[in-house]
């Protein structure tokens, strides 16, 4: 019977398990979308300059997949996304 020795099969399957990390990102579709932050320690993004935001990015048809803020605490946000349909609408 063959038998192969331990090292050699877990060598084997190190290799396939690194291949099969690095190939996962493939099977997900890409979504592209803009990222606006503040880089200052004082100013956050509030509510109002988000809604400033999402408005005149509805009016140019800008937004397709969503918008959404991440609001560490009550004073603002650290930043907006924005997701668009295509590469081009970046």
């Amino acid at each position: 019977m063959l038998r192969f020795e331990i090292w050699k099969i877990a060598i084997i399957l190190l290799v396939l398990s690194v291949g099969i990390t690095y190939a996962l990102p493939n099977f997900f579709p890409s979504s592209p979308a803009v990222q606006i932050s503040i880089d200052t320690t004082e100013g956050k993004i509030t509510n109002n300059i988000a809604y400033k935001i999402y408005e005149q990015a509805l009016e140019t048809g800008y937004i397709s997949d969503g918008f959404y803020w991440e609001t560490p605490n009550e004073d603002g946000a650290d930043s907006i996304v924005l997701v668009t349909d295509s590469y081009q609408d970046q």
